[in-house]
């Protein structure tokens, strides 16, 4: 049973769908419903299906493929690996995608991420380099709620990929839904946040948005993948986007994770944990973001990759970030001989410090160069942490709760340089 709105999702041929929804809209149900119709249609075909945690898969994505998938249809059921064959050669792969490189290796002719916007985007890249499968129509499904104008935002609105469609559902529009239901969520919900809960909007929840969103959503259209990427460890990655010039002056601001990995235990922890440390690089002349370093990496090892970029392009000057464990990467690029184009303050210190002083200026200085397109930048994941990064009610600019904004910080150090 599917209301108007899921049966369109459903019936929908495009390479990639979202379903964006509140509450009880019925995104897990119209996802799977999307599966089973998929699967029938295309024998043969291996599917993936991923959540955000393995609680999310067990406790509402597979009940909801076992819901609306009929019992004859399976041959067998895999609980521990979480597979599933189907009678016609169909071979369905369920996973967790807290860590989103469990998705890479098989190949596929489809997949479905539930409760996407939960999920870092490099899931949603993972899959699509998976959808390879000979022979079959090649289709990517999200079904969501909206949480900030995040990655989902991005692909599926502000700058859509090409042959790809999304729905937009309200809980109040799912007719299997009791009405009591409804009028107990608008009754419990209130203000914006009933918006993204209720109705599926995406909005700004605690706050107001600090950069200007008509400009970051042009910003987001015009978006593009670097020309170049560079792995450089484990965790950690540098783009670039225009190669340096001869004879041109470019700035870098540096951000350093507060102490949550040393280089020294970076083995012993997990990749994922903690803010990440990175390097923006920012073109005088043209105000352009041409590079960046970004991951999760120990002190010294970010002094090595960042003296690595910033030499790269003609030494550019470098303020790190001395706050926390900032000085033992100024230090470590004392010792690379970087000292020269290190920036230095007015007394004699070496580093950029955030104080409660700096921080607002610093950061309303880069939201007026977004304002006037003086600042522009290519980097998606920029643009993302621009949108959900706030003015709270209290006035304190800082990031949405749950997303992160180490990109805000060194992009805003460097615009200072």
């Amino acid at each position: 049973r599917l209301y108007p709105k899921q049966f369109e999702f459903v019936e929908d041929d495009s390479f990639l769908d979202g379903y964006i929804g509140g509450v009880g809209s019925g995104k897990t149900r119209a996802g799977a419903a999307k599966v089973v119709r998929y699967a029938v249609n295309n024998p043969g075909a291996w599917i993936g299906i991923g959540a955000p945690t393995f609680g999310m898969l067990r406790e509402a994505t597979i009940p909801a493929l076992m819901t609306v998938l009929p019992e004859k249809f399976i041959q067998f059921y895999n609980r521990s690996e979480s597979t599933l064959d189907l009678t016609n050669g169909v071979h369905i792969i369920m996973k967790s995608y807290d860590d989103p490189n469990s998705g890479r290796g098989p190949t596929l002719a489809a997949m479905w991420l539930d409760e996407a916007a939960w999920l870092d985007e490099m899931a949603f890249d993972i899959g699509l380099g998976r959808l390879r499968q000979p022979g079959y129509p090649h289709q990517f499904w999200l079904t969501t709620s909206p949480r900030g104008f995040n990655w989902v935002y991005r692909v599926l609105i502000a700058n859509p990929m090409k042959d790809s469609k999304y729905w937009q559902a309200s809980t109040q529009e799912n007719i299997f839904l009791g009405r009591e239901y409804s009028e107990r969520m608008a009754e419990k919900y209130g203000g914006t946040f009933a918006m993204q809960e209720i109705e599926g909007k995406f909005v700004i929840i605690g706050g107001r948005s600090f950069f200007p969103v008509e400009v970051l959503t042009s910003y987001a259209q015009q978006a593009t993948d670097p020309m170049e990427l560079r792995g450089d460890i484990q965790g950690v990655c540098t783009k670039i986007w225009k190669k340096p010039i001869i004879g041109r002056k470019y700035v870098a601001g540096c951000d350093v994770a507060e102490g949550k990995i040393t280089t020294a235990e970076y083995e012993l922890e997990d990749s994922d944990a903690g803010d990440f440390s990175g390097t923006a690089i920012i073109d005088i002349i043209t105000g352009e973001h041409v590079a960046d370093l970004h991951g999760h990496m120990g002190e010294p090892e970010l002094a090595v990759q960042t003296v690595k970029l910033c030499t790269e392009y003609n030494h550019a000057i470098l303020g790190v970030e001395r706050n926390n464990s900032g000085p033992i990467v100024i230090q470590r690029a004392i010792e690379l001989g970087y000292e020269p184009w290190l920036y230095c303050d007015d007394r004699g210190e070496y580093g950029w410090l955030t104080t409660a002083l700096s921080r607002p200026v610093m950061l309303g200085e880069l939201a007026e160069s977004v304002g006037s397109y003086d600042f522009r930048s290519w980097d998606k994941q920029l643009n993302d942490e621009m949108m959900t990064f706030i003015r709270t009610r209290s006035g304190r600019p800082q990031a949405q709760r749950g997303f992160y904004d180490d990109r805000v910080f060194k992009v805003a150090v460097a615009w200072q340089m």
